[in-house]
């Protein structure tokens, strides 16, 4: 029985992931999962972080085609700068191990992502304020802003489109 079962098992792969760069909080590794069997196989990856800096879900149920490959998704989540090892296997849907573990590298930087986010908005609010402060200073001029027209010049009609027909006064 045991024989057999291992017999299943041997044509699911869980192939080998390069190093992974999380550059923000909430991330996703990509694993690539090959089925040598005769038959369709539901699977998922169990992955295992090495340090508390990252943390990650077991991915969603899977199914490879008998010969072929799939890719899996797996969401990560990153709380502080580190590098870790993580380990990933590949399980059935009932959490049975299918394959052997893969180990890699994981640089977690999730600080990027919100120290970029507060210099932008540090250097928009800056901006407003001296836009504003430029604003009031100025104030306005004779030749901006407000203007006060004499009553007289105010009541005069407009000239005639192209000129009066007596000619420019």
């Amino acid at each position: 029985m045991v024989a057999a079962a291992d017999a299943r098992r041997a044509g699911l792969e869980l192939a080998p992931t390069s190093t992974q760069n999380i550059i923000s909080a909430r991330g996703e590794v990509r694993f690539s999962v090959r089925n040598a069997l005769p038959a369709d196989a539901s699977v998922r990856v169990l992955t295992t972080p090495r340090k508390a800096c990252l943390r990650a879900e077991p991915s969603a149920t899977v199914v490879v085609p008998a010969g072929g490959e799939a890719t899996v998704p797996v969401a990560v989540h990153a709380t502080a700068n580190c590098e870790v090892q993580v380990e990933a296997v590949l399980t059935s849907a009932d959490g049975t191990a299918l394959s052997a573990p893969v180990t890699f590298l994981a640089r977690a930087t999730p600080t990027i992502e919100s120290v970029g986010t507060a210099v932008v908005g540090v250097l928009l609010a800056i901006g407003l304020v001296l836009g504003i402060v430029r604003t009031v200073r100025r104030g306005q001029s004779a030749r901006r802003g407000a203007r006060r027209v004499r009553e007289e010049e105010g009541t005069r009609p407009l000239p005639v489109l192209g000129g009066t027909p007596e000619g420019d006064r």
